[in-house]
């Protein structure tokens, strides 16, 4: 089944008992309403959601701090609840990215290392990004270039970047230039053939940098209209558009669209 339109699944607060809701963008027909994914999955952090297959798949980190998956079958129709295996425990929501036609997905780990398992028809072990790389939150994977790369809220707020240069091998972690400060996860996307990456800043606004295909960055640039979130960003790109999406200080859901590079 293919998916002619942009889905978004998030968490709902505490007070709606942490219950995994989505929606959908179509081109003809905007925004959808708000539905909970069947199951009764329970989550303390954001779901991470992409298409690989032709299916839509959700990650989640659950309430035991393990991680689980859910697998869209086709319209309103979901598999079951069932965890990754691997046994692996986070702190933070898991995040996942399809790269070389295989689902990668990352975590943090309760001592703060970044993890990332491959599934290729069956998932293949967890493994321990080389390096010493540490982080205090998410990771950010992207597929860029032919390239898987990972970006990392450091354990001192910077934000840096590492990439896979062959299957397990990566290179060293490098800060990402224009020394920018986070409290919060990074999110990474590609539109138009630049990569862009958004965070959180300390003051709560909404940075992005953008890296073009030959390696230079623009520097951290506040996205405009003033907004404020108390979470990370994230963003995806569907129609010809760039879509950013946060937590607003109300709670509330926002979007800001880029229409052009």
């Amino acid at each position: 089944m293919a998916y002619p339109s942009c889905r978004l699944a998030m968490s709902v607060t505490e007070e709606t008992h942490n219950g995994i809701y989505w929606n959908r963008l179509s081109r003809r027909t905007g925004w959808g309403e708000w539905r909970e994914l069947p199951g009764g999955g329970r989550t303390t952090a954001g779901p991470s959601a992409i298409v690989a297959g032709g299916r839509m798949h959700v990650f989640v980190r659950g309430t035991d701090d393990r991680v689980y998956q859910i697998t869209n079958t086709g319209g309103t129709n979901w598999t079951a609840w069932t965890q990754v295996p691997g046994n692996a425990t986070t702190p933070s929501a898991p995040r996942a990215v399809v790269h070389g036609g295989n689902v990668y997905l990352f975590i943090r780990a309760a001592n703060d290392d970044i993890l990332y398992q491959r599934y290729d028809t069956q998932w293949r072990g967890w493994r321990r990004l080389p390096g010493g790389g540490k982080t205090s939150d998410s990771p950010a994977p992207v597929s860029y270039l032919n390239s898987l790369r990972v970006y990392v809220r450091g354990t001192d707020n910077k934000i840096y970047g590492s990439v896979m240069v062959r299957d397990g091998q990566w290179t060293r972690w490098d800060e990402i230039p224009g020394q920018g400060l986070t409290p919060s996860a990074p999110w990474a996307t590609v539109y138009r053939g630049n990569l862009y990456l958004f965070v959180r800043g300390t003051d709560d606004a909404i940075y992005l940098n953008i890296r073009n295909p030959q390696g230079r960055w623009t520097n951290w640039q506040e996205l405009p209209g003033g907004g404020r979130t108390p979470s990370g960003p994230s963003a995806t790109a569907f129609a010809n558009r760039l879509y950013a999406f946060v937590r607003g200080t109300d709670n509330g859901i926002y979007t800001a669209i880029r229409t052009r590079r």
